[in-house]
């Protein structure tokens, strides 16, 4: 039987989270990568020679991934920012349609994005995905700017 390869699909850049070879820090490193210096003690890892522990099509999910680890396990669910690298939970249309629905009940004379993100980022979804969505939602005519930066949700 053949070990795995740390190699990822061409012409697909992913995102490795491994353990240096020489101390043991943890080090995110692309897929692309012959070699990473360890930011704790210097070594250069070869990248063919590494056991990769997580593959991540997302940097910010690899990099949110690795600060997750530092994190007590006791203290991560405080950190809902951080939920969508352990696999726990993901950030789907439907969740920010629902926010969005709940909001336009709460707020019927509009609310401040910033009050948008901050209520999303409490009910531990993706804060990107919600921003993304809203400047969707803005060039669709769904979301309408009101004066005062408040947004009436149609």
């Amino acid at each position: 039987m053949n070990p795995p390869s740390n190699n990822a699909p061409a012409g697909r850049l992913e995102y490795l989270l491994f353990r240096c070879r020489h101390c043991s820090a943890l080090a995110v490193a692309t897929s692309t990568q012959k070699t990473s210096q360890c930011t704790a003690c210097g070594h250069i890892n070869n990248m063919s020679k590494i056991v990769v522990i997580k593959r991540f099509d997302d940097k910010e999910h690899a990099v949110n991934a690795l600060r997750l680890v530092k994190i007590p396990l006791d203290q991560r669910a405080n950190v809902p920012y951080l939920a969508s690298s352990t696999g726990e939970m993901k950030t789907t249309l439907e969740d920010i349609k629902l926010l969005l629905w709940t909001l336009k009940r709460a707020h019927p004379d509009g609310i401040t994005e910033i009050d948008i993100l901050a209520k999303a980022k409490e009910e531990g979804l993706d804060t990107k995905k919600v921003k993304t969505y809203l400047e969707k939602c803005k060039s669709e005519g769904k979301i309408l700017e009101k004066s005062g930066e408040k947004l009436k949700i149609m």
